[in-house]
Parts: C-alpha cells; sequence; structure tokens
C-alpha cells in the first residue's frame, strides 16, 4: 500500500504539478481506473489514488504536509524502492496518519470485458495456471532456482531435505514471502545467500512468471490488455487532427490507469521488447508501465498529421527504448509507434475479435 501511495504521489508530481495534465482536485471524467476484482488490487488502486489525490490543503496535517514533499521531480527524497527512507517516514503505517483501506467485499466475476483482470483471456491464464506448475517448462532456467533452494528454506525455517522437491511455484511463493519481509525491515529469518545467489534470487520471480506464459497466448493477452488504451491514443489523435466528428466521454479523459497484478506487467514488458531492458531482469512490487501522448503546437499551426504526436513509453519512471523502431529511440512518433504495436499485435484466428480469441 505504501508503495502504491508513492507511485500516486510521483504522477502527481508528473501530471498534476509538472504537466498540468490532471485538474489539482479529482474531477470526474478526467481520470478512469480499473482494478481485477481481487481485493489486494483494489487496495493498490485506492492506496494510488490517495497519493494521487490527497486530502485537501486546508486539512493537511504535517504528515501530510511532509508526504507530499517526498515525491517531487526530477529528484526525490527517496523513490518506492527506498525501504529504509520509507520505514523511517511511516514507520509501521502503510498510508500517512495511520490510514486504512475500507475493506471491499469482492467476489471473481470473471468478465471477459475487464482487460485488467486474469480472467480477462481464459485462454492465456488457464494454459498459464497449468505451465507455471511444470518444472519442464522452467528447463532452460533450473541452475536459477537449484542455486536459492538451500538458502531460501533456511530463511523460510525449513528443512531443505523436505523441500528439495517443492515445485517452482511453490519456491516462487517462498521467494514472494521474503522479498516481502526484506523490504519491509523484518528481521525474523536468517539470510545464508552468497552474492550470486542473491542475483539469482532476484531471477526467480521474472522467470517463473514469465516463461509461464507461452506464445501466442502472451501476445494475445498483451494485445487485449492494451486494446483500449490504444483505441483512446487513435481517439485522442483523431480529435486533435479534427477527422473524426464523434463525441464521447474520452474528451474530457486524461489518464487511464490499469492497476494489475505483476504477471501483467511484467509480461507486457516482454511483449514490448524494449531495446534497453533485459529478459528476463528483477522484477519489483509497485511497478508501472506508462504510454504518455505527446503533441507540437507548432506542428499542428503549420502542417497538421499525425506526425505532429509522439509517444514516450516508462517503466518505473525510466524511458523504454526502441532501437531500430525509431528515429529517436526514446521517443517514437505516432505512426513509428503505431507501425511496431500493429507489427507486434496479436493476428492469429479471430484477430478481428480478442474477446472471442480469448
Amino acid at each position: 500500500m505504501r508503495q502504491c501511495y508513492l507511485k500516486g504521489r510521483y504522477n502527481r508530481a508528473r501530471y498534476v504539478d509538472t504537466y498540468g495534465l490532471l485538474s489539482p482536485t479529482f474531477t470526474p471524467g478526467e481520470l478512469y481506473v480499473q482494478s481485477p476484482d481481487v481485493l489486494r488490487t483494489i487496495q493498490s488502486a485506492f492506496s494510488e489514488l490517495m497519493g494521487l489525490y490527497p486530502p485537501g490543503t486546508d486539512v493537511l496535517t504535517d504528515s501530510w504536509k511532509t508526504s507530499l514533499a517526498l515525491a517531487t521531480i526530477p529528484s526525490m527524497p527517496f523513490t518506492v524502492r527506498d525501504a529504509d527512507k520509507i520505514l523511517a517516514t511511516l514507520e509501521n503505517s502503510a498510508l500517512p496518519e495511520a490510514f486504512e483501506a475500507i475493506p471491499v467485499v469482492n467476489y471473481e466475476e470473471g468478465n471477459l470485458n475487464n482487460d485488467a483482470n486474469d480472467s480477462g483471456c481464459p485462454a492465456a491464464w488457464q494454459n498459464f495456471l497449468v505451465t507455471r506448475e511444470l518444472d519442464e517448462t522452467y528447463a532452460d532456467w533450473a541452475y536459477v532456482f537449484d542455486s536459492v533452494r538451500v538458502p531460501v528454506a533456511i530463511a523460510m525455517n525449513l528443512d531443505p531435505l523436505e523441500t528439495q522437491d517443492d515445485s517452482i511455484y511453490v519456491l516462487q511463493e517462498y521467494v514472494d514471502t521474503l522479498t516481502s519481509k526484506r523490504f519491509d525491515g523484518h528481521t525474523d529469518f536468517k539470510w545464508t545467500f552468497t552474492r550470486h545467489q542473491e542475483e539469482m534470487f532476484d531471477l526467480v520471480k521474472p522467470v517463473q512468471l514469465g516463461f509461464a506464459f507461452t506464445e501466442p497466448l502472451r501476445t494475445l493477452s498483451a494485445s487485449k490488455i492494451l486494446r483500449k488504451p490504444l483505441a483512446i491514443l487513435d481517439y485522442k489523435v483523431k480529435r486533435k487532427l479534427g477527422t473524426t466528428g464523434e463525441l464521447s466521454n474520452l474528451d474530457q479523459q486524461r489518464l487511464f490507469m490499469y492497476v494489475a497484478h505483476d504477471t501483467q506487467e511484467l509480461n507486457v514488458l516482454w511483449w514490448l521488447k524494449p531495446s534497453n531492458r533485459e529478459i528476463p531482469e528483477p522484477t519489483e512490487f509497485a511497478s508501472m508501465i506508462s504510454f504518455e501522448l505527446f503533441s507540437s503546437a507548432e506542428c499542428l499551426a503549420a502542417a497538421p498529421s499525425t506526425e505532429c504526436f509522439a509517444v514516450e513509453l516508462r517503466a518505473n519512471g525510466k524511458v523504454l527504448e526502441f532501437e531500430g523502431v525509431c528515429r529517436d529511440k526514446g521517443l517514437c512518433t505516432y505512426p513509428e509507434f503505431m507501425t511496431y504495436i500493429g507489427s507486434i499485435y496479436y493476428s492469429g484466428p479471430h484477430a478481428d475479435d480478442l474477446e472471442l480469441a480469448c
């Protein structure tokens, strides 16, 4: 919750304070948020919105004022990843002033229209649930898991002999628990990892989550996740150029946000294949991929066309590069971006109806 809150603070600094994209106070219609029907992602969305739209300035306490100063651009006193400073400032509270999320009772609906949900693409998700349990899925990466089995068992206070036959999925669950404990400053476990084993420890989660999605199901799932954001980008460009007379609630919308699982985030990143990221690489809690659309007022005034627009992609605040795809590898023109997306977008059976394909 605290990491998602700080991510919201970062987004406020970027989209309210720096660019003025969003109004300083919440304005219905400017923001659309969607989460899977799972309690932890709903809590994550709630926490991020607390950072994006904190209490009004007329009722701010000293603690809230401090938290508002924590996420500034270009530098931040601490980041979402700086556990020591987060703990020093917030201590045992998830949010400033010990604010707590309201419990949300929910149930799995399995709605195909919910692209942020695991079950939003049943074909990909059911295949993932099977392949993640099979050690042969990770045959080429067995050394990663073998190198950490013993120190993970020791840290979890388990007998290494009794856990040596645990599936890779179970091992990943242990790693997830230890990662959370380490970040939150817990010391109730024995850490015996060598530097090499720590490097392998950081790869367990991305390898397990990433390679369990097989092609073309990863492409199908990622395409479905991004179909609505991509349609919004297209609408925004056309409205700016005056090539569509259609009016919709998208005219006021400024930020479209999915708050989902690391499974979706990681596999969308793998699908995008940025040239400045390695696959696999360590994953982090509260990660974020952003697609930002820019326009040039001068270009639109002189010779309006889709070349007047550009798209920048970021992962946890760092620009994603697409060398050989875009003239400026860190900032693609809109035509370059859409051509690349078209080349990697799902094109298999029922490509014109992704819900049916799923």
